[in-house]
């Protein structure tokens, strides 16, 4: 079970990376000096397939007991991931999806996401920015808001990226934004 944010249009939605990850090869990750599982070193690997090692110039640190850190790290560090399939818990008809990914929420990735919509509504009428809770849990309540772009504030994208799941059922909730 975990919360899922994403976007859904009726135009493709572009990906947009996270400048801190990249995938490398083998060949590429011995270049820079990274350490390689052994399995990876065997004969009959390709060393010079791509996206077999994921690279980050981040330094990632999970501690499972300690709450999240105050400053979540640089304001870039987050994605737009263009999906190929619909996932069983996504609730809209609309055929594009990406999904948002960030560790957490901080007001500079609010904004750059709020950069990106405003973007993708250069192509579309409407899109819709959901977070879920998905538990394989089909028909939970939801709420929508429908907010015009004009209107849509780095505060509103925070509420939803926040939104509490924590009640009896989850609440899945969506902005409809509209130009």
């Amino acid at each position: 079970m975990s919360a899922f944010l994403y976007l859904a249009s009726d135009y493709p939605l572009p990906e947009r990376p996270n400048p801190h990850f990249r995938t490398l090869s083998v060949r590429e990750a011995l270049k820079l000096g990274m350490e390689v599982p052994d399995f990876l070193l065997e004969p009959g690997v390709d060393q010079d397939a791509l996206d077999t090692i994921l690279w980050s110039d981040l330094e990632l640190r999970i501690d499972t007991a300690a709450p999240l850190p105050a400053d979540p790290g640089p304001d870039d560090d987050f994605a737009v991931w263009p999906l190929e399939e619909k996932l069983l818990d996504t609730r809209t008809e609309k055929p594009y999806y990406a999904c948002v990914e960030w560790g957490q929420y901080s007001p500079g990735r609010g904004r750059l996401l709020l950069e990106y919509l405003r973007e993708q509504m250069q192509h579309t009428r409407d899109l819709e920015f959901w977070h879920i809770w998905m538990d394989g849990a089909l028909g939970h309540p939801f709420r929508q808001a429908v907010i015009p772009l004009t209107e849509l504030t780095v505060e509103d994208i925070s509420k939803l990226a926040q939104a509490d799941f924590s009640h009896e059922p989850p609440t899945d909730y969506c902005f409809r934004i509209i130009r």
